[in-house]
């Protein structure tokens, strides 16, 4: 199975749940102003022929932009987000973290399930949420 690649204005343009789950263990790369490399990249580089292109911002930005949005987003979950955070910063290990997350507060491992998946959906979308997070998960237990 191939791994997952999303270019900057993909992301820009859904905000996916794949796209946050992916994105998760790069935000220390991303905050530090460097983007992801696609792993399907040979390492070849060919010479441009022809006049240079001027670009309209640094490199760095557009990872520093996605990072700071993100931990926007992430922050307006509180401790939820930091459980997103901390669940799939290291996807492999994803239940063992909630497990750990509920023991450590002493509260069911599904109630630190439920709340991960809250966050990830307030913090997926293309716009930001008009709604605080406490609104929006009032909401959905409501309809749930």
């Amino acid at each position: 199975m191939t791994e997952a690649y999303y270019k900057p204005n993909e992301i820009w343009q859904k905000w996916s749940e794949n796209q946050v789950k992916w994105l998760i263990p790069y935000l220390p790369l991303l905050r530090g102003g460097s983007y992801p490399r696609d792993p399907k990249e040979t390492g070849f580089y060919d010479t441009p022929i022809g006049k240079r292109q001027i670009k309209a911002k640094a490199s760095f930005i557009t990872a520093s932009e996605i990072a700071s949005e993100l931990d926007f987003r992430l922050c307006q979950c509180r401790e939820d987000g930091l459980f997103l955070e901390m669940v799939y910063s290291q996807p492999e290990d994803i239940y063992f973290v909630m497990q750990h997350i509920s023991s450590a507060l002493n509260v069911d491992v599904n109630t630190v399930e439920r709340n991960v998946h809250t966050a990830l959906r307030y913090v997926c979308g293309k716009n930001r949420k008009r709604r605080s997070y406490h609104q929006f998960r009032n909401h959905k237990r409501r309809e749930g």
